[in-house]
């Protein structure tokens, strides 16, 4: 049970982190 909720936050902060490096990249790109 710990272990699927430890793996689950990992998921969820990867994709975050994956996401705000995309909206940052395209941000960049743009100026």
């Amino acid at each position: 049970m710990v272990m699927t909720y430890i793996i689950l936050v990992i998921s969820i902060s990867y994709f975050t982190i994956v996401i705000y490096l995309t909206l940052l990249d395209g941000r960049l790109k743009k100026s």
